[in-house]
């Protein structure tokens, strides 16, 4: 499977960057699988976009459920007799607003009886009617009673049997029952469990919080605001952490199912310092959207790169475009090589008298998924508190939500700028300590505003436009073509990337590692565009302002730029460098740094067209 993906083609931390508290050391290696030997092939310009697998959820099904019809039942009970809670009640209001703002018609109740729960539910199910999507969210007292779930209303009687629970509390499954009688998408949201009220007169084994529901029909996906068997906190503001993470996260733009929990889970376990951690059951069989991702469901464009650049070269321009061939190794899980591809790109050298051999590949453009999805973010922020345990969530939530971008095609240097370029293009390099002089080493203790100032010059030299990435560019690059963590695979080894080795990502072992610069080209693997040193060596600057998530990202490739000044004095950078851990290397994995930060870890690579 890890050969296939290379047929796709589609201030909170400063660069010190990422220090591991200590190295993780695992055994049980798996033996590398004999080397195969595999041309690669780029799908043409216009198929150039992520593929879903045999019998996986497409693009159409999440834009079909989009269409649907949207329904959410929403409960908020405080006014108990025993126990009132200060929460519940704004709670339901701001789930109630959150949903309407995402098209969903919402039935909404305050502080019911049971009766009143009861007629709720009905008229819940009966409007669900042959599909749609159907979404039900309790905030409230809850209690289990023999396996069995149930929410409290805010008045019952004595309960000394389980017949007498049936009859004075509402189970649950009751309500799944209501909502699954029909076809479609079902949604259940529990944030119960707060304390338990209920005084049961007669003996249980019963722990606290809820049990796991069982045998949920396909179609299901419910959501606890704390994992079976525990309690879930009240909250001492105007909400419960659990549904302000929910409703923040509901917001994002795209909001993939999937996505929203993880990101509400890892939002949660950070406010709660992880003493709640909310917990999901899914047997869901489609893609569904709270917003959907537009740039997926849209009509695929013709990415065939267009531009006068391109057309000069054909005609000869600087020799014309040239062809280079090289070698992709595949990593699989343990981080030992399985196998080998042969690539082929094309790429033209500017000026040799000006700019000292400065190869810029053509990259072709596509369709790709940017940042990480749940299941990544969640193993990627578990990974990174493997070295510290004070790692915060946003580690993996500045890479939410995964979005589709649209990547016009362009030209990027094939190694980052070395320190011949730079002093070629600005007459002297930057103050560098001895051991990190070399005219192949990459070069560094350059700032934001150092490097714009070498695109100025280099552009104003060869008389053709030179810019930093834009920071979809970069990430498309860094996949090239590949939806896994690493170019090469689910994570890296030191064969193909200058990191801290000691500090892997993953299943894989630590190495030793090389502990400093290493000249360009010379300690990795180019990935299936022909590009070298984008896992690790230097980080590298972007072109964006610095943003906390995608939200509201541009999906056309372009730069975001932001309007107020805090703002734009940080910039994006990406890659990692020779002292990252594995984890700070991934694609997706990107940081901020003042415009006038220049560190030994930290250099930049151009783009033009």
């Amino acid at each position: 499977m890890l050969l296939v993906m290379f047929l796709l083609v589609g201030a909170f931390l400063t660069p010190d960057f990422r220090q591991p508290s200590r190295a993780q050391q695992k055994g049980g290696k798996r033996p590398g699988a004999k080397p195969k030997d595999r041309q690669l092939v780029r799908p043409p310009a216009d198929e150039a976009t992520p593929k879903t697998k045999p019998g996986s959820p497409s693009v159409t099904a999440s834009t079909a459920a989009a269409n649907q019809q949207r329904l959410a039942l929403v409960i908020g009970n405080s006014a108990y007799t025993n126990s009132p809670l200060p929460n519940p009640v704004n709670d339901a209001r701001l789930i109630d607003e959150t949903l309407r703002d995402l098209g969903f018609e919402v039935i909404k109740g305050e502080n019911l009886s049971r009766p009143k729960m009861l007629e709720a539910v009905q008229t819940f199910g009966q409007r669900l009617g042959a599909g749609g999507v159907g979404l039900f969210y309790y905030a409230g007292h809850g209690v289990q009673v023999n396996g069995r779930n149930y929410l409290v209303p805010t008045s019952h009687g004595r309960i000394t049997s389980l017949k007498e629970a049936e009859d004075e509390l509402l189970n649950a499954e009751q309500v799944l029952g209501a909502m699954t009688a029909k076809q479609g998408l079902n949604i259940m949201i529990l944030d119960a469990c707060r304390d338990n009220p209920v005084k049961l007169g007669f003996t249980t084994a019963d722990k606290p919080g809820f049990a796991e529901l069982r045998n949920t029909p396909g179609g299901t996906f419910v959501a606890y605001a704390t994992s079976p068997n525990h309690g879930a906190s009240d909250g001492e503001g105007g909400n419960s952490p659990y549904s302000q993470a929910l409703a923040r996260s509901l917001r994002m733009r795209p909001s993939r199912l999937e996505d929203v929990f993880i990101h509400a889970r890892i939002e949660l376990e950070e406010s709660t310092g992880g003493a709640q951690v909310p917990w999901e059951h899914s047997s869901i069989k489609t893609v569904f959207y709270f917003r959907p991702d537009v740039v997926s469901a849209s009509p695929l464009p013709n990415f065939t790169y267009q531009g006068p650049l391109r057309n000069q070269l054909l005609k000869g321009l600087l020799g014309g475009l040239r062809q280079s061939n090289f070698t992709v190794l595949v990593v699989d899980a343990s981080g030992e090589v399985e196998g080998q591809l042969n690539g082929r790109a094309s790429f033209f050298v500017e000026d040799e008298s000006k700019v000292q051999g400065l190869e810029m590949v053509e990259i072709p453009g596509g369709r790709f998924l940017m940042g990480t999805n749940a299941a990544d973010a969640d193993a990627a922020y578990a990974d990174a508190k493997r070295y510290d345990k004070d790692e915060t969530e946003e580690v993996v939530t500045v890479e939410m939500p995964q979005h589709s971008v649209d990547v016009k095609g362009f030209y990027m240097s094939r190694y980052e700028i070395t320190q011949r370029q730079w002093r070629a293009v600005m007459g002297s390099l930057p103050r560098l300590d001895e051991k990190d002089r070399g005219d192949d080493l990459p070069v560094v203790h350059v700032s934001y505003r150092d490097a714009e100032k070498f695109c100025e010059m280099l552009s104003g030299m060869t008389g053709r436009f030179y810019r930093l990435p834009s920071e979809a560019e970069w990430e498309y690059a860094s996949r090239a073509g590949s939806a896994t963590p690493f170019a090469f695979g689910p994570t890296i080894n030191p064969r193909v990337s200058n990191y801290n080795s000691n500090a892997p990502f993953g299943d894989a072992e630590a190495r030793p590692s090389r502990k400093s610069l290493q000249p360009v080209g010379q300690s990795g693997s180019a990935n299936a565009f022909g590009l070298y040193g984008m896992h690790g060596n230097v980080w590298e600057w972007c072109a964006d302002n610095w943003h906390d998530n995608y939200d509201g990202a541009p999906t056309d490739g372009k730069a975001w730029k932001a309007p107020n000044e805090d703002t734009r004095s940080y910039r994006v950078i990406r890659g990692g460098s020779w002292d990252s851990i594995a984890n700070s290397c991934r694609s997706a994995s990107r940081r901020k740094a003042a415009v006038t930060t220049a560190t030994k870890k930290l250099g930049f690579r151009v783009v033009s067209g």
